[in-house]
């Protein structure tokens, strides 16, 4: 009877573990999300007025998106780096508490379909982002030396635009993905249970 408790609770624990791992994925994505628009709101403001306080919000928010990216790129080494995961999380503004699951849900559940979908929609949308940088960098110096020209604005306004618009459907895929991956694996987890209490009850 201790051993049915014991197994039934070690199953329970696994779940609450996985789901919780799952859950901050999402609120992840989210700080991920908010990021990334603020960063374009602000690149465009600082296009407009040359306004380096609009420079320093813009960095602040793109600070986000690229930490979450320094998590991944750690995780994704033959010889992950915890450590540097850790601090990349942390530095994406997930909560601290959360920061052990979601490097323990990436180890063992890379390759599972829908957490692996995530995944790669995440590395897309960094190339997004990455690229955002490179704009912000471009203007940064440009306007460093004097006041840009109406053509290097009118350049820089139509590019964060195409940005935008490529950044929508980018973000959108990830949180679906994400979504996705925490509805199905709530299936799985149920017949785990429903599967282990039936032995125990035969037995």
């Amino acid at each position: 009877f201790i051993a049915v408790v014991l197994i039934q609770a070690l199953v329970a624990s696994l779940s609450l573990h996985t789901l919780s791992a799952v859950r901050a994925y999402v609120g992840g994505e989210s700080q991920w999300s908010k990021g990334q628009k603020h960063a374009i709101y602000f690149l465009s403001l600082y296009a407009d007025t040359g306004n380096e306080e609009f420079f320093g919000e813009y960095r602040e928010a793109i600070a986000v998106p690229l930490a979450d990216r320094s998590a991944r790129l750690a995780l994704e080494q033959p010889e992950p780096d915890t450590e540097a995961a850790r601090a990349g999380f942390l530095q994406g503004r997930n909560h601290p508490d959360d920061v052990a699951g979601m490097i323990w849900l990436f180890q063992n559940f890379r390759n599972f379909s829908y957490l692996d979908t995530a995944i790669r929609d995440w590395a897309a949308a960094d190339t997004m982002i990455l690229a955002i940088q490179r704009l912000g960098d471009t203007m940064h110096a440009t306007l460093g030396k004097g006041p840009a020209s109406a053509a290097e604005i009118g350049a820089w306004k139509a590019e964060i635009h195409r940005l935008e618009q490529q950044g929508t459907p980018l973000s959108q895929a990830l949180s679906d993905s994400l979504g996705g991956g925490s509805r199905f694996i709530r299936m799985p987890l149920t017949i785990a249970h429903l599967v282990t209490a039936a032995i125990f009850i035969a037995v």
